[in-house]
């Protein structure tokens, strides 16, 4: 479970940090997101772009801004904290609500609020949900994705598959080799990893691996 305080001084400004209870790494750097940066809504596909600049934590893949935390130019900060047990999304769309992936709310907060008030107000228009486009699907021997309708998404051209997790990524084993695919079905790393895992853990190109003592980072 991560931490997280926040401190009011006598002459008016806010403090706040947070911390992650478990050692791990997602290959994150300082990130800096300008006004008018363009981004792709995970949940409909369109393009979106954020009226504030953004700095904080975060893991880039695909030119797309991963946050673990982060503020924006208006001092509006948030941070994405681990509660085992307590987060929920929903596994269809809900209509007459924003449905937003998981991993887009900071970025979605950061974009367009300046206020913590406002995003009060908002909150309650908004809907997080598990944007899965793909599910494995076997043919034969061989495995590959499909989407709710059953329609071929990606080709039965491997041994072994993950199902998207909550990152929005998929592994793809063929011949002893992982590869990734997102949440779209684009082959985002042809197989080419040789890990130990049966059901390896992918955010984009990076692939997870845990130390001895329990230390978890993803590399690639």
């Amino acid at each position: 479970m991560c931490t997280a305080l926040t401190l009011s001084t006598k002459d008016g400004y806010n403090l706040f940090g947070r911390n992650m209870d478990l050692a791990y790494s997602f290959n994150q750097a300082v990130t800096l997101v300008p006004r008018n940066y363009e981004y792709r809504d995970r949940v409909t596909g369109e393009i979106r772009k954020n009226k504030y600049a953004i700095l904080g934590m975060a893991s880039v893949i695909d030119d797309y801004p991963a946050f673990a935390d982060a503020f924006n130019e208006k001092g509006l900060g948030c941070a994405g904290l681990n509660f085992p047990g307590y987060f929920h999304a929903e596994e269809n769309e809900v209509h007459g609500k924003k449905n937003i992936a998981p991993y887009d709310l900071i970025l979605w907060i950061l974009s367009n609020f300046q206020t913590v008030d406002e995003v009060l107000n908002e909150i309650k228009n908004i809907e997080l949900f598990k944007d899965n486009k793909i599910f494995a699907n076997k043919w034969g021997d061989k495995w590959g994705f499909v989407d709710k309708n059953g329609n071929k998404i990606v080709d039965y051209n491997y041994d072994k598959v993950t199902e998207v997790n909550k990152y929005g990524f998929a592994g793809i084993e063929k011949d002893g080799l992982w590869g990734v695919v997102d949440s779209n079905g684009k082959i985002i790393v042809e197989p080419q990893y040789k890990l130990n895992d049966i059901e390896p853990t992918f955010i984009g190109e990076y692939y997870q691996v845990t130390y001895g003592n329990g230390e978890i980072y993803y590399t690639k």
